[in-house]
């Protein structure tokens, strides 16, 4: 099996106790990538440190380079003024600096790292892939299905409620909240 975490080596890898070093959960709210690839329209950062949320989480807003479609009406609403991705791209990468970057899953990362060519994170955890390792055998692994689980069964809308959701699933985990419930 592959690390849970990559590539800082001073780091354990011990899926308990590593995403508290010192962690980032990153939420991104994008366009549906309809034609082309996804373009980033929001970036929320929530710090995350010995278990616990830090402070507020920070949220970057941009207009996409492309279409908008695929954008909640929420999003969609107070993008008209934002400026452009170049303009935020600077902040985004110094919030996410020298952190564990946590998302759900590696497609997450990859339109962050496409639009932040020039950064590399710390090292990377995807929720999806500790949810695989500890709770083998579920019916699914993407963010809804482990809402179901987690008794929740909704997501919540834009970058800031996809960084929220991943941190409460990456907090139940590693222990730190209720973890999944019978399934019958």
């Amino acid at each position: 099996m592959p690390p849970l975490l990559h590539p800082v080596p001073e780091l354990s890898t011990e899926p308990v106790l590593a995403p508290f070093v010192a962690c980032v959960v990153v939420g991104l709210a994008t366009t549906a990538g309809v034609p082309g690839p996804a373009e980033v329209a929001e970036v929320a950062a929530l710090y995350l440190d010995r278990p616990a949320v830090t402070r507020p989480p920070l949220l970057f807003c941009c207009q996409p380079a492309g279409p908008w479609a695929g954008l909640g009406a929420a999003t969609v609403s107070h993008l008209r003024f934002a400026p452009p991705w170049a303009e935020v791209a600077g902040r985004v990468a110094e919030a996410l600096a020298g952190r564990t970057v946590v998302t759900h899953d590696t497609g997450r990362l990859a339109i962050l790292l496409r639009h932040l060519p020039d950064w590399r994170p710390a090292a990377v955890l995807h929720t999806r892939d500790l949810a695989e390792r500890l709770w083998p055998g579920l019916p699914g692994y993407d963010r809804h299905a482990l809402s179901v689980v987690l008794g929740s069964g909704r997501v919540s809308p834009g970058a800031a409620g996809e960084a929220d959701d991943v941190a409460h699933l990456l907090l139940a985990l590693t222990g730190h909240t209720a973890g999944p419930t019978p399934l019958g």
